[in-house]
C-alpha cells in the first residue's frame, strides 16, 4: 500500500495532483466504505444537492474513473473538504487499527494540506525551520556504512521511530577505492568489492519491500551528507559508530560538516560487536591487559538480545525530490576487465583458499540463509551425538 502510495505520488507533479492521488489511493485500499464516505462529502462539497457535482467531485464517484487525472476546472477548496470528510468516515469504519496506516500514509501524500493535524505528522518543506524550534518531528537520515542490514540495527530502530520521514544513504568513498600510496595495494579490492555491491543491492531490494529505498551517492560523506540532510529539510543524522582511526576520522569530519548547517550527528553503538559498550563492567581506557581477566570479566555480563528489523520504514520525503541512484558497476569503482575477470574466476573456483565458499554472495539475506543452515546442521549433529549415547 505505501508502495502504491509513493509511486502515484511520484508521477504527480504537483500538490493539488498528489491530492488526486491520495484519493486514488483511497480508493485502492477500501473501495465500498471510500466510495460511500465520497459521496455522503460531495453533498458538502458541492454547491447544491440537487446540482450534479463539477470537476474533481465528478470523478471521485465513479470508482473505474479513480486513476484519471484531474480535470483543469479542479478548485482547491473542495478537495480540501471533500478529503477532510473522507477521512473521517474511514476513520469510523470497524477495522481503524488498518485504516489509521492507509488514512496516514494516503493523506501523507497531500504535501501541506493540514488535513488531521493530531493524526498526520507535520513534514518540514523546505528545511527552514532549525532544528529544536518545534516539537513536530522532522525527516532524518540513516548514515550505512559497514551494516548494510535490518536486523539488530540500533541507529535504524532510533531513527525509524524518532523522524517522520527517513532518507537512508549509503556512499561509495573514492578514498576506500584505489591503489594505496604508501602499500601499492588495492585499498578495496576486487572480491571485497565484489561483495558490498551485492550487499548494497540487498539492502536496497529488502528497503524497497517495507515503503522505503537507498539512497546511493558517489563522494565524501563530509560532502554528500549536508547537501542531501539540507535537501530533504533532515534535522538530524543517524549512524553506528565506528571505532577504527580512518572510519572514525571520517565520522568527525561529517559530524563538523553537519553542525555547520544545524544538523545533528546522533550516533549508537551496536554495529560490529557481540557486548554492548554501555553493559561492559569497566571502562574502555581500563580494559583488562589479559585475555584471561577479559574472559572472567565478561562471563558476568549478558549479552543483548538482538533487535527485530522493523516491519515498516518510514519511506523518503516526498516532497525534497530526492534522485536515489544507480548501483555503480565494478569498472567505475575502478576496476579493470581483467581483474574483474580474475575475480570471477576465484569465485568460481572457490576463491583464492579453501576458507573462502565457491559462489560466495554479499547481502543479509545470504548472511541470513548461511546462519539457518548453519544453526541446523549444528542441531542435527548435536541430535545424532545424543543419539549414539542413548544407544
Amino acid at each position: 500500500l505505501e508502495q502504491d502510495a509513493r509511486q502515484l505520488a511520484a508521477m504527480e507533479p504537483d500538490q493539488e495532483r498528489r491530492a488526486w492521488a491520495s484519493m486514488t489511493l483511497l480508493q485502492r485500499a477500501n473501495p465500498p466504505i471510500a466510495t460511500r464516505a465520497r459521496r455522503q462529502c460531495l453533498t458538502r462539497a458541492s454547491p447544491s444537492a440537487s446540482s450534479p457535482p463539477r470537476g474533481i467531485a465528478a470523478r471521485v464517484v465513479s470508482p473505474e474513473k479513480a486513476a484519471v487525472a484531474p480535470p483543469a476546472d479542479y478548485q482547491h477548496p473542495p478537495l480540501t473538504g471533500l478529503l477532510r470528510g473522507t477521512l473521517k468516515a474511514l476513520w469510523r469504519s470497524r477495522n481503524k487499527g488498518w485504516v489509521k496506516k492507509a488514512v496516514a500514509t494516503a493523506a501523507g501524500l497531500a504535501v501541506g494540506m493540514r488535513i488531521i493535524p493530531a493524526v498526520l505528522p507535520q513534514r518540514d518543506q523546505g528545511g527552514s525551520s532549525k532544528p529544536g524550534k518545534s516539537g513536530a518531528r522532522q525527516p532524518a537520515l540513516l548514515w550505512l556504512r559497514s551494516d548494510l542490514r535490518l536486523h539488530d540495527h540500533e541507529a535504524l530502530v532510533a531513527a525509524n521511530s524518532g523522524a517522520s520521514s527517513l532518507v537512508p544513504v549509503y556512499c561509495f568513498d573514492p578514498r576506500e577505492y584505489g591503489k594505496s600510496a604508501a602499500t601499492g595495494f588495492d585499498r578495496t579490492g576486487p572480491a571485497r568489492a565484489r561483495f558490498i555491491l551485492d550487499s548494497v543491492a540487498d539492502l536496497r531490494g529488502a528497503l524497497r519491500a517495507r515503503g522505503s529505498d537507498l539512497v546511493l551517492a558517489v563522494g565524501r560523506p563530509e560532502e554528500v551528507l549536508p547537501r542531501l540532510a539540507a535537501q530533504a529539510g533532515a534535522s538530524a543524522v543517524y549512524c553506528h559508530q565506528e571505532v577504527a582511526e580512518a572510519e572514525a576520522r571520517v565520522e568527525s569530519a561529517v559530524r563538523a560538516a553537519l553542525q555547520r548547517g544545524g544538523v545533528s550527528l546522533r550516533s549508537a553503538w551496536g554495529g560490529s560487536t557481540l557486548f554492548h559498550l554501555d553493559d561492559l563492567p569497566f571502562r574502555p581506557a581500563s580494559m583488562p591487559a589479559s585475555y584471561k581477566d577479559f574472559h572472567e570479566a565478561l562471563g558476568r555480563v549478558a549479552v543483548r538480545r538482538p533487535l527485530e528489523a522493523p516491519r515498516a520504514i518510514k519511506g523518503l520525503p516526498l516532497a525534497a525530490g530526492i534522485d536515489v541512484g544507480q548501483i555503480p558497476t565494478m569498472a567505475q569503482l575502478g576496476f579493470s576487465p581483467s581483474e574483474q575477470q580474475q575475480q570471477q574466476q576465484q569465485a568460481a573456483r572457490g576463491g583464492p583458499g579453501p576458507a573462502l565458499g565457491a559462489g560466495l554472495r554479499g547481502g543479509e539475506s545470504e548472511a541470513l540463509r548461511h546462519l539457518t543452515a548453519f544453526v541446523a546442521h549444528v542441531r542435527q549433529v548435536a541430535q545424532q551425538q545424543q543419539q549414539q549415547q542413548q544407544q
